[in-house]
């Protein structure tokens, strides 16, 4: 293997860790976030628990001007800052457990959750499946996607190992692929996931 098809893999890789990776991290800051709150409006409500004889807003008074009002206020309302973090954090991952099962369900396995919503070249192979209404070949795919010839052959490739995509016919060297039932089924689950969202 060469060394540019080597790093073009490791630069793929990393650039789907940072992707799949900042929905993480974003669903980490919350959690955070909302333990905070919790642990403020707890000690707003049990005094005894933060260790020392008063609310917190006691010890704001010693706080330049400016900062005692964005403060004083995340401190007042610190019960409702929590009770409203942790809906969310409950509901994203109700819903990352939904859409999971949901592919599940369909008879679609995690790699091809994967592949159509967390890894590069996801709208690529999207837009490959929907353009695919009638037999192409490859080139007319490029042209069409207007896109390198590798790679919508690449995504052809991966489309196949996945049976996503079917070859139609083949005249000489040229094949044409149309969508399997397989992939009919995943552009109906993708059209009902983008309504929702």
């Amino acid at each position: 293997m060469s060394d540019k098809v080597l790093l073009d893999k490791q630069s793929a890789n990393a650039g789907f860790s940072l992707r799949f990776s900042s929905h993480n991290v974003a669903l980490g800051v919350l959690v955070a976030f909302s333990a905070l709150s919790t642990l403020i409006a707890l000690s707003q409500q049990f005094p005894i628990l933060a260790g020392y004889g008063g609310p917190l807003s006691s010890g704001i008074s010693k706080l330049p001007s400016p900062l005692i009002s964005g403060i004083g206020f995340y401190v007042d309302n610190s019960f409702q800052f929590a009770t409203g973090g942790w809906l969310i954090v409950g509901g994203a991952v109700y819903w990352r457990g939904h859409v999971k099962s949901t592919w599940r369900r369909k008879g679609f396995e995690r790699d091809v959750f994967k592949l159509f919503l967390q890894m590069g070249g996801s709208r690529t192979r999207l837009a490959m499946l929907e353009s695919l209404d009638f037999p192409k070949d490859r080139l007319q795919l490029a042209k069409e996607l207007d896109c390198d010839w590798n790679v919508a052959d690449r995504n052809i490739r991966v489309l196949l190992d996945h049976r996503l995509v079917c070859e139609k016919k083949a005249y000489g060297n040229v094949k044409f692929y149309e969508l399997s039932p397989s992939g009919r089924d995943l552009l109906e689950l993708m059209k009902r996931f983008r309504e929702v969202q």
